[in-house]
């Protein structure tokens, strides 16, 4: 009779089991299995571990690159900046002594016309009388005011006849006519004269509205193509990134990282070492020539504007001048000459003008000579450059995915972000909280500058540029005069604090705050990969990442029991930071 089958769920089992285990079939499969099943285990380990290095090293790649770049573009404008301080300050010297040119040569000029005018009137209304005696029936210019009484009743003045022929030209030693014809012409051949000098000051004039106007533009458009370059640049270093992530580029006040320089005499000195650091004296009437700070004042609280201002004695001249007709009577033998004040003789007149620089349409009082002429205000940077203000703070984050799921998702969900079944195990999820869903990585850099170095070739060739602030002055001078500037990254711990020195000198005082803890609970300033505003809801809430035992704040650490809410200690983060 044959053996009756079992049935029933049960029955099946137990024959099943009872065969299994009487017989030899399917030892070798779990034997492979038991060796490899944690072999393979191992492998998937240590590829997801990769994949998640590898995507935090990508990370940080991009943030380190979009930092780099936007320094770059940030020393690009610094440098741009200083060439045009330059050739302000240049500019600034060079009409400075054109404008005491100009003065000169216009007030000269129009003194000598109007000399040579009374002069040839003198003359000419003298001749007809024999009686042409220089100084006593004629004269121009002994500087001795003349008398109305003495002329109507002598017919003569009162200056010193030899002095006067010596001044009217009349002399063999000095001929005052002959001597300014000659240094009027010589002057404009030098450059020196109105016709040269006139439309210099004119184009310096616009050419340093055109330099102010510029340096504003830079300053203001300086942080904004910076930010946009970090954007640009993170967001073309995460191109192959399938998950969502956000970029953040913070920049701190542009207030506190610009000046405008204060006109005041020890900045009108350094301006002036900004044009030929290589002077022996940066005092302006060295630099400028005769006359600065006695008719040519500094007048501007806001950059450099030197202004006329009149003198009793500087741009000041004048003198007598007068003529006498006498008449001339023949009684017998004897010839009489009658004085002006006789019935029928010539007459006389005489004058005494003065003339005065602002007597010209080009020089008035407390203006610039030339009328035109805007202020000279060179841009410099302040020392909190070298801190928060001018350091470029670049965040990125992006979610953190299961490395396996494109294994799990490729018929389903190849984007998906977690997996199922036991490659689940790398979800973040599944950590309660331990394991963030985002990564992020963070950079920071800052434009440096090349240092003084007598050995100008070394200098060029050196890669070493100063990131912290120093004083300096003369040919050491560098704020924003320096036109070698390049990117430097920052340690992003010490990125914020103030620096200041020179090379290995250069120090870090805390000021800065801590830069994580700020940048990364900031929820504003976040762009997407479509260099759009992200929603802030959409943000992590770092805040609630459940820290590791070592990164708990202290006041968390013993209170409030076992579910008591555990911050992150954002100092020891920061601290932490080994770049």
């Amino acid at each position: 009779m044959a053996n009756k089958l079992p049935t029933s769920m049960w029955g099946v089992f137990k024959a099943r089991s009872n065969e299994l285990a009487k017989g030899n079939s399917g030892a070798a499969l779990a034997v492979t299995l038991s060796f490899v099943m944690p072999i393979y285990l191992m492998v998937i380990g240590i590829y997801g571990v990769g994949e998640v290095v590898r995507n935090k090293i990508e990370l940080q790649n991009a943030a380190d690159a979009a930092a780099y770049s936007a320094s770059v573009v940030q020393a690009d404008y610094l440098s741009r900046m200083a060439t045009v301080n330059k050739a302000m300050a240049w500019t600034y010297v060079d009409l400075q002594k054109r404008s005491l040119d100009l003065a000169m040569d216009t007030f000269c000029a129009t003194v000598f016309a109007k000399f040579s005018k009374d002069f040839a009137t003198c003359v000419s209304e003298n001749s007809p009388c024999h009686m042409h005696a220089p100084g006593l029936n004629f004269n121009c210019g002994t500087d001795e005011l003349v008398n109305d009484s003495v002329l109507k009743l002598a017919g003569t003045g009162v200056g010193l006849p030899l002095v006067a022929k010596e001044f009217n030209g009349q002399g063999m030693l000095s001929r005052f006519l002959l001597n300014q014809t000659y240094h009027i012409a010589e002057a404009n051949i030098k450059g020196k004269g109105t016709v040269t000098n006139l439309p210099k000051v004119m184009t310096y004039s616009y050419n340093i509205i055109k330099m102010t106007k510029k340096l504003v533009n830079l300053r203001d458009e300086y942080q904004k193509k910076v930010k946009e370059t970090a954007q640009q640049i993170a967001i073309a270093n995460m191109m192959e990134c399938k998950d969502d992530y956000y970029v953040k580029v913070h920049m701190g006040d542009i207030n506190l990282s610009f000046l405008t320089m204060p006109g005041t005499a020890d900045n009108e000195q350094t301006f002036i070492a900004f044009a030929d650091p290589t002077l022996k004296s940066f005092k302006p009437k060295d630099v400028f020539g005769r006359g600065t700070d006695v008719w040519m004042k500094q007048k501007s609280p806001v950059g450099f504007w030197r202004v006329y201002q009149q003198q009793k004695k500087v741009l000041y001249a004048e003198w007598d001048w007068f003529w006498t007709k006498w008449r001339h009577v023949q009684i017998w033998t004897v010839s009489l000459h009658l004085p002006p004040v006789a019935r029928g003789s010539g007459g006389w007149k005489r004058g005494h003008p003065k003339i005065k620089g602002t007597d010209f349409p080009l020089i008035k009082e407390n203006m610039p000579i030339g009328l035109v002429v805007t202020p000279a205000i060179p841009i410099t940077l302040l020392p909190t450059f070298f801190g928060k203000s001018g350091t470029i703070t670049v965040a990125i984050v992006r979610k953190t995915a299961n490395p396996l799921a494109k294994f799990d998702g490729i018929l389903s969900n190849p984007q998906s972000l977690t997996a199922s079944g036991i490659l689940s195990a790398f979800n973040p999820s599944v950590a309660n909280g331990n394991r963030p869903e985002y990564m992020c990585a963070i950079a920071t850099a800052r434009a440096g500058y090349k240092t003084y170095n007598k050995d100008k070739e070394a200098k060029m060739k050196s890669s070493d540029y100063n990131i912290g602030y120093v004083k300096e002055s003369r040919e050491k001078e560098w704020n924003l005069v320096e036109t070698d500037w390049d990117g430097v990254m920052l340690p992003v711990k010490h990125a914020w604090d103030l620096c200041a020195g020179v090379g290995k000198a250069q120090t870090f005082a805390p000021t800065g705050g801590n830069i994580l803890k700020e940048v990364m609970l900031d929820k504003k300033g976040w762009v997407d990969a479509k260099g759009k505003d992200v929603d802030q809801k959409k943000l992590p809430d770092w805040e609630k990442l459940k820290p590791p035992g070592g990164l708990i704040a202290e006041d968390n650490k013993n209170g409030g029991g076992k579910n008591a809410e555990q911050k992150l200690n954002w100092e020891k983060l920061r601290d932490y930071l080994g770049h």
